[in-house]
């Protein structure tokens, strides 16, 4: 299942729950996802493996669409591990958050409390804006 399509069926399950308001940040982040063009791929890649002996795997080569197909759905064939990776021109341009996107951050952030002076409440809404456009991981 397409990234694309795992997205659409959390909408709708995020929209159909009661969890979430439909102005909900989460679902505003999976509507703007779901609104951008999806990339193709410009090329793809393979590369092998045999199950015997050496672990490493072969240097990266160039292959067709439809090999690539082929590897996916047959990722072992003959005593040979297969591995494909597609090749795109540029990361999708991510938009600026809206003021109603921010205020609804500043909002969970705050955690309905008065803003602290100690830099904490400045510090996740730092995170939690980071996390809507995708950024993951500790500095």
């Amino acid at each position: 299942m397409a990234d694309r399509e795992v997205m659409q069926m959390a909408l709708k399950a995020l929209e159909s729950g009661l969890a979430f308001s439909t102005h909900s940040p989460v679902l505003q982040n999976l509507r703007a996802a779901l609104e951008q063009p999806e990339q193709e791929p410009v090329q793809y890649e393979m590369r092998t493996r045999p199950t015997w002996g050496a672990n490493s795997w072969s240097d990266w080569q160039k292959c067709s669409k439809e090999s690539a197909g082929d590897y996916i759905k047959t990722p072992k064939l003959h005593d040979w591990l297969y591995e494909v990776r597609a090749i795109y021109t540029q990361p999708p341009q991510r938009k600026p958050l809206t003021d109603e996107e921010i205020a609804a951050i500043v909002r969970v952030a705050a955690k309905g409390s008065a803003i602290k002076r100690d830099g904490s409440t400045s510090q996740r809404i730092a995170r939690a804006i980071e996390a809507a456009h995708g950024i993951k991981g500790k500095p």
